[in-house]
């Protein structure tokens, strides 16, 4: 019988070899298996504004996949508009540090609504060629990445400062595989379910027209 000595250093690389090679897989396979099992939003993880069934579908066909997603809700509760109109609210979607979406709703007196328009889209390089109108409220338009809402809300009268409406922005940080089409359905989805929520919690009187 032959006897081979393998010296203790080479048996020692061996065995770092190979723990590194698992390392790998181990890391790899995690990284494979969160893609392919991404986490499905439903109406009690999310904000109240986005909480209908039209909001819920529109947010699981127009972000990305990730394994996970959190809701921060500001602030939570109902506030009157009945002497003020400082109401504002607002709802963030994200995964780990990545801002997703955001949907934001503010009390503004009621402007025409193009100039409500034009500053919407300020900054925005070329977003006026990109934006098509929809039904809500006085106003409603959206592009690949942004809808917004302009609402009646309080009649002159009622508040210091005339006449109030809502502006409701829901901006798409982050789109996932949605094509262009789904993109904009989901943004309006979304921007409708957000302006109804604000209309109903600030006690508007005005009718919403949504």
């Amino acid at each position: 019988m032959i006897v081979i000595t393998v010296p203790k250093r080479y048996l020692i690389l061996g065995a770092l070899a190979i723990t590194a090679s698992l390392t790998v897989s181990v890391i790899y396979l995690t990284s494979t298996s969160q893609s392919d099992n991404p986490e499905t939003i439903r109406a009690s993880d999310s904000c109240n504004s986005l909480s209908t069934d039209r909001a819920i579908a529109a947010l699981n066909a127009v972000l990305p996949d990730r394994s996970d997603y959190s809701f921060d809700e500001e602030p939570p509760g109902s506030y009157s508009t009945e002497a003020s109109g400082s109401f504002s609210t607002s709802c963030f979607v994200r995964s780990e540090q990545d801002l997703l979406l955001s949907a934001r709703a503010r009390m503004m007196t009621a402007e025409p609504p193009k100039v409500w328009e034009n500053e919407l889209l300020q900054g925005d390089a070329g977003g006026a060629s990109k934006v098509t109108h929809f039904e809500a409220g006085v106003r409603g338009v959206v592009s690949l990445d942004k809808a917004a809402a302009f609402v009646p809300c309080v009649p002159e009268g009622k508040i210091p400062g005339g006449s109030y409406n809502l502006s409701v922005v829901v901006d798409l940080k982050k789109r996932g595989d949605a094509s262009e089409a789904t993109a904009r359905k989901s943004l309006i989805d979304l921007t409708v379910s957000a302006a109804a929520y604000a209309h109903k919690v600030s006690k508007c009187t005005l009718p919403s027209r949504i």
